[in-house]
This record gives structure tokens, sequence and C-alpha cells, in this order.
């Protein structure tokens, strides 16, 4: 079994850094973490750019949280993961 997480956000640049920091803190180094920026306009893809393990993709325009899932999960399975564990990312 392969694992990640994916975590889709639209707007959310004030929490999704934290949530992905806590993530890592708690599956550690070994899970693959994507945030898929569903064509946010306050910074959020730009706010986990640059931690370690955690891939950004960003949509040019926001198509939904359903469409940011599915290129989740297109990463993921490109990845050879197994199971995707999603996430959201405005903390709650």
């Amino acid at each position: 079994m392969k694992f990640c997480v994916i975590v889709p956000v639209f707007n959310h640049g004030h929490t999704v850094g934290g949530v992905v920091r806590g993530l890592r803190a708690v599956v550690g180094e070994g899970i693959a973490i994507c945030v898929v920026d569903d064509g946010s306009g306050d910074g959020s893809g730009e706010a986990c750019a640059g931690l370690a393990g955690v891939t950004v993709l960003r949509m040019t325009r926001n198509r939904g949280k359903g469409a940011a899932l599915l290129t989740g999960f297109r990463w993921a399975l490109e990845r050879g993961c197994t199971h995707a564990v999603t996430v959201d990312a405005d903390g709650q």
C-alpha cells in the first residue's frame, strides 16, 4: 500500500500552511502531500510552496472542490498511490 494526502484549497492562505505543517508532523516524511490550489487569489498555493515533501498543483481558475480532488487523485495515481486521504485546508 502507498498512501498520500490531498489538500484542496481555495482562498485559505491564512490557514493552509499550518494545516500542511500539522499533517507533515502527523504522517511523517514517508507520505506525500499534494496541495491543489483551485484558482485561489490569496496566495494559498504559495503558502505551501517549498515545504518539504509537499507538491503544489495550481489550477488557473476556480473549478470547484470536486475538480480539485480529481486533479489530486490523478496526481496520486500517476505516482502509484493506492490510497488517498483528503483534508480540508480551512483548519477545521
